[in-house]
């Protein structure tokens, strides 16, 4: 039987934009999201923490796991599942030696070469992008395309989580390259209808 495949839900600055975050969280959760990454850069981390354990709760009703990115003392304080390190960010190594046993870490790559590196450094996972254009990872340079995924699922051993301008239509061809889910934001964050948008999006996924 094949394993059924994530789907990641990011935040991205939703509460810095005065989006409802809480209500969009809960949306996706219930339609059958099981993983958030609460990506909220624009907080402090007093607001952050709030957030989290807002989220947190939320997620526990579902039995969804809530991933805080790069605090690694704010994921830790709120209870959450894990953390999401960027490149640029705290090394995988070091948030390694500080976290308890299963506490989750996950790193971003943007080549083969990186996500090889994550998962020596000890990531429980790696997303991978951006695959295709989006204005989010616009700052990350231009898409690296499907082959990277390809190359990078032959070789790593931890699950891959493939990311950027992922939607309904093209969920398809970066599963057939290997990758083992798929990270959104604007898919579900700028529906008019998350919860809706989340199901097709899952559907998508498995089919």
């Amino acid at each position: 039987m094949r394993p059924e495949r994530k789907l990641y839900f990011i935040t991205n600055g939703m509460a810095d934009k005065g989006f409802d975050t809480l209500g969009v969280v809960e949306k996706a959760v219930l339609a059958g999201v099981r993983a958030v990454q609460i990506r909220e850069k624009g907080l402090d981390g007093a607001r952050l923490f709030e957030l989290a354990v807002k989220v947190k709760a939320i997620a526990a009703k579902y039995g969804a796991k809530v991933f805080v990115n790069d605090r690694i003392d704010v994921a830790l304080a709120s209870g959450a599942k894990g953390a999401h390190l960027g490149e640029a960010g705290m090394p995988v190594t070091d948030a390694r030696r500080i976290c308890p046993k299963g506490f989750l870490i996950g790193a971003s790559a943007h080549s083969v070469e990186g996500a090889l590196k994550a998962e020596a450094d000890g990531a429980d996972f790696v997303t991978l992008g951006p695959v295709y254009f989006t204005e989010s990872k616009a700052a990350y340079g231009s898409p690296i395309g499907l082959e990277p995924v390809k190359k990078t699922a032959a070789v790593i051993r931890i699950p891959l989580i493939a990311i950027g301008g992922i939607k309904e239509n093209n969920i398809g061809e970066v599963i057939n390259a290997g990758a083992s889910g798929v990270a959104v934001i604007s898919a579900i964050a700028s529906s008019k209808d998350p919860e809706k948008s989340a199901k097709q999006l899952l559907g998508a996924l498995n089919a």
